[in-house]
């Protein structure tokens, strides 16, 4: 019996139809990319400058506490390295390895370093971030390298397994500015008239004022973190165990470099010590896992929370946020990251120069803080009075002094109604009215370079 011709036609008319949607839709997708993806984002800078860079012997990969937390600048002013940042704002792991990698075949690369943090861990990459980060190296590229790094980002294991990744192929959907016709324009006009250094001033000048670009890859917000205390938001950390792509990523990063004989350094990136407090028992556990990673495949690990005041002595003036480092902050740490790697790289053991993760390890360096780095307060009614008791973060021994402040509500404004105490308790009338409080703490040993305070309301 002949076979129908149905089944063929039917599929030449799919095909056909499929290729005519591709020839309209890829070119419409790309105009929309030109027009609403901002131009001059860090992606941008970091790959136009790399390519202009003639000689890289050392690279800062990872996320955005890599991307803010590292000066090359500092870096090769205290080693003579020629280092350079090769990272950007949520960067994954896969991303960081590409970055080591096109490195490592374009120059002579001795070592490598990335800031990680427990929530680096905890995250699910984002796809989003590769795609941008992978398209501004595609830029300027042979067709063919162009084609196999696009083609690469679709070798992911997680992409097939999450909705959201469908907008790789729409960059201009997620990462697109304040959608309003004056920025259209504005962006359009920065393609046409720009480079890459030029538009992103005028970007960031516009929408990002804090934010400012350094030069080698790097750049840096240069505004410090509030004096209000805000909890870190990782209410979901604590039941979240790391990611397995992570994981797997992590794993590869580093045998990648041990096969290279690539000197690498994990180093745990700074935190404003609330933000460890508040991952509780978790930080060290989760650290623990990432340190045996990096070793087991011959790399450095080593927490900067973890290191001894007397190397690096963070203050909250060195934070944009509880996470990240601010341009103040990344100068001071990249100084001392450069110091421990040219000890570890002339044979010295550092290891005593860190409190480690075992519970006692742990103890002495909540110990060791020695300013107030957040303050928070609970209140009861009691004896016919509201009764407030401050609770400052710090470490034991550290001198505290407090301060109630409350809001007039006539005016609107704040008053002292207790004065500078070191007594962290508090009285108000209960007269039934609500009254928002503000609690001030700071330390009095000379170690205190911003007062922190807490707010909230109190109704009876």
């Amino acid at each position: 019996m002949p076979t129908s011709g149905h089944a063929p036609n039917g599929f030449r008319r799919l095909l056909v139809t499929t290729l005519v949607l591709l020839l309209l839709l890829v070119p419409l997708d790309v105009i929309l990319c030109l027009v609403f993806e901002p131009y001059g984002s860090q992606s941008e800078l970091v790959w136009t400058d790399y390519r202009k860079t003639k000689e890289v012997d050392t690279i800062f990969v990872g996320s955005s506490m890599t991307a803010g937390g590292l000066d090359p600048q500092a870096f090769n002013a205290e080693t003579g390295a020629h280092a350079f940042n090769m990272s950007c704002p949520g960067q994954p792991l896969h991303e960081s390895l590409m970055a080591i990698r096109t490195v490592a075949r374009d120059h002579d690369l001795k070592r490598v370093v990335m800031l990680i943090g427990y929530d680096t861990m905890m995250t699910e990459p984002m796809f989003a971030h590769s795609v941008s980060y992978v398209q501004a190296k595609c830029v300027n590229e042979p067709l063919a390298q162009a084609v196999a790094d696009m083609a690469g980002l679709y070798s992911y294991d997680y992409y097939f397994k999450r909705a959201y990744s469908i907008a790789g192929f729409f960059p201009w959907a997620y990462a697109h500015m304040d959608l309003s016709l004056s920025n259209v324009k504005e962006n359009i006009y920065n393609r046409l008239h720009c480079d890459v250094h030029e538009a992103s001033k005028r970007f960031t000048q516009k929408n990002d004022p804090h934010w400012e670009y350094h030069d080698l890859g790097f750049g840096a917000y240069n505004n410090t973190v509030s004096a209000k205390t805000v909890h870190t938001d990782i209410s979901s950390a604590k039941s979240t165990a790391f990611s397995d792509e992570n994981t797997k990523a992590l794993k590869l990063l580093c045998d990648y470099c041990q096969e290279q004989g690539i000197d690498l350094y994990v180093l745990g990136a700074p935190y404003m010590p609330h933000a460890i407090a508040e991952f509780g028992d978790d930080y060290a556990s989760g650290m623990l896992a990432v340190q045996q990673i990096v070793r087991d495949a011959g790399g450095q690990y080593f927490d900067l929370n973890m290191l001894s005041r007397g190397i690096l002595d963070p203050r909250i003036s060195y934070f944009c946020d509880a996470t990240h480092l601010n341009y103040t902050g990344a100068t001071a740490v990249s100084k001392a990251v450069a110091h421990l790697i040219k000890r570890v790289e002339a044979g010295e053991d550092v290891g005593g120069d860190f409190y480690d993760y075992s519970e006692a390890g742990q103890s002495a360096w909540r110990d060791s803080i020695d300013f107030v780095d957040a303050v928070d307060y609970e209140w009861e009614v009691r004896d016919g009075a509201v009764q407030l008791e401050a609770h400052a973060v710090t470490g034991k021994g550290t001198p505290v002094e407090y301060r109630l402040d409350i809001k007039d509500p006539a005016t609107n404004k704040w008053a002292t109604a207790q004065n500078w105490t070191s007594c962290p308790l508090f009285s108000l009338a209960n007269d039934g009215q609500r009254k928002d409080v503000r609690i001030y703490a700071h330390s009095t040993n000379g170690r205190q370079d911003k007062d922190r305070y807490v707010e909230g309301s109190i109704a009876v």
